[in-house]
């Protein structure tokens, strides 16, 4: 499973993919960047920020690519999705997933 890829090469590769994806592009750009001036560093995206600016849009096109139905975000956060629960910190949310129609 993703969650425990014991730093394969695929799971690695997954979770960069991943992170890539909720950073909009940032991490690959930075990582580009990196290896066109063949000095690397250790990234520094400010993690809180780029995930508290993930639009309504962002989050359903992330649960429908990575097939999540529950989105967990700051508590300072609001979203269009059922709220399934909250405490001083988090807020859980229910990701409606558009279906595709069915073929007959």
């Amino acid at each position: 499973s993703f969650k425990s890829f014991g730093f394969t090469p695929q799971g690695l590769e997954e979770w960069y993919d991943r992170l890539n994806d909720v950073s909009g592009g940032e991490l690959e750009k930075m990582y580009d960047a990196q290896q066109k001036s063949g000095i690397f560093r250790p990234v520094a995206l400010d993690w809180s920020v780029i995930y508290s600016k993930l639009t309504p849009d962002e989050v359903l096109s992330l649960a429908q690519k990575y097939n999540f139905q529950l989105f967990l975000t700051y508590q300072t956060l609001s979203y269009p999705f059922p709220l399934i629960a909250e405490d001083g910190d988090f807020r859980l949310y229910q990701v409606q997933q558009e279906k595709s129609p069915q073929s007959f």
